[in-house]
């Protein structure tokens, strides 16, 4: 299985070792080049403006489905925040452009993980005031 395949890269479940941040940055290469061909299709004119980009975007949500079990919350303190693997961004604004693009994870999923997984969960933003 898929799935299996990128933990054996990382070395096991536990992705939160610093250490394992150069076998970490080997999946998400193995990612970029697996994904690119179908995000390219959805890509926005108007993306030269998001501070994340797409491809990682769908990563990064990968990820979280594979070692959070689709918990983004969790995968944004641990991938961005604690190892800062990706662009730093809020929240708020990952969530809001996942929910966007939902029908391209959903092709991703399909394509590479396994057919007949839906892993999507936590993709409701957090209530935050405005100053």
């Amino acid at each position: 299985m898929i799935i299996d395949y990128y933990k054996k890269i990382v070395g096991g479940n536990n992705i939160v070792d610093k250490s394992k941040i150069p076998r970490i940055k080997r999946l998400i290469n193995l990612m970029r080049a697996k994904f690119y061909l179908i995000v390219v299709k959805y890509k926005s004119p108007y993306t030269r403006r998001e501070k994340i980009s797409l491809l990682d975007l769908i990563i990064f949500s990968v990820l979280c489905m594979i070692y959070f079990s689709g918990v983004y919350k969790r995968g944004y303190e641990i991938l961005i925040e604690y190892l800062g693997l990706f662009t730093k961004i809020r929240y708020n604004k990952i969530v809001e452009r996942i929910n966007r693009y939902e029908q391209l994870l959903f092709e991703i999923q399909k394509t590479f993980l396994n057919k007949n997984c839906l892993l999507f969960i936590d993709t409701i933003p957090i209530e935050t005031k405005n100053p």
